[in-house]
């Protein structure tokens, strides 16, 4: 059975986002929930709106492409990240209306794993200065670890951005999800959408009416 994704507002033409995190991070449960028709979580197979590209050998992407967004998911961490790195940042580039970066709730090494990476994948691209991260601290069941809290990866992922990127503040917040139930994910993307049509290209459209607003596509 397929489950019902949430409704985006009226945009002006579709928004392109990039996705990275860590691996065992929900990543593709992520796509899988932002796409038509998503499929349950607990099914193994991506949606039809995803698609595996092999930019070079051993850099891979997931793509999702529906009529509102085109997100694309790429891995980042482990000590043969540094090769990967121009692929990584041209993904940035092609996807320039913001980027998601997607952490577990438990993962204290991890975020600081990926803070340096991050650094050096948006830091350095000055002119993506402004572009809008999101960042998604996502809720996996609890176990004896203790959960991160959010100001934790705030302060975590500012100061490392800090590091690398100089003039300009870039829009950035921190949200609590779940991606498998979807807990949290649409206020998140709503921030990211509004975030993206403040940029000099604006891609949110003012409604004119409340007829728009009532025809506003279900994604799913």
């Amino acid at each position: 059975m397929s489950h019902k994704s949430e409704t985006w507002p009226q945009l002006q033409r579709p928004l392109k986002f990039s996705l990275f995190g860590l691996d065992t991070t929900g990543k593709n449960t992520l796509l899988k929930r932002l796409s038509p028709n998503h499929v349950p979580s607990d099914q193994a197979e991506l949606s039809p709106h995803i698609k595996t590209v092999l930019p070079r050998p051993g850099f891979s992407t997931d793509v999702l492409t529906n009529d509102k967004l085109t997100v694309t998911s790429f891995w980042v961490g482990g000590p043969t990240d540094q090769p990967l790195k121009p692929y990584q940042q041209q993904v940035v580039r092609e996807n320039k209306d913001g980027a998601i970066l997607i952490v577990d709730i438990k993962d204290r090494e991890g975020l600081s794993e990926i803070v340096e990476k991050l650094g050096w994948i948006l830091g350095e691209l000055e002119e993506l200065r402004k572009m809008p991260l999101l960042v998604l601290v996502n809720d996996f069941p609890v176990t004896t670890q203790i959960p991160m809290h959010v100001d934790e990866v705030e302060k975590a992922v500012r100061a490392g951005m800090a590091n690398y990127q100089k003039g300009g503040e870039r829009p950035l917040t921190v949200k609590k999800v779940n991606v498998k139930t979807g807990e949290g994910v649409k206020e998140a993307m709503d921030w990211l959408i509004d975030a993206a049509g403040s940029q000099s290209d604006p891609a949110v459209a003012s409604p004119d009416s409340a007829e728009l607003e009532k025809n506003t596509k279900r994604v799913g």
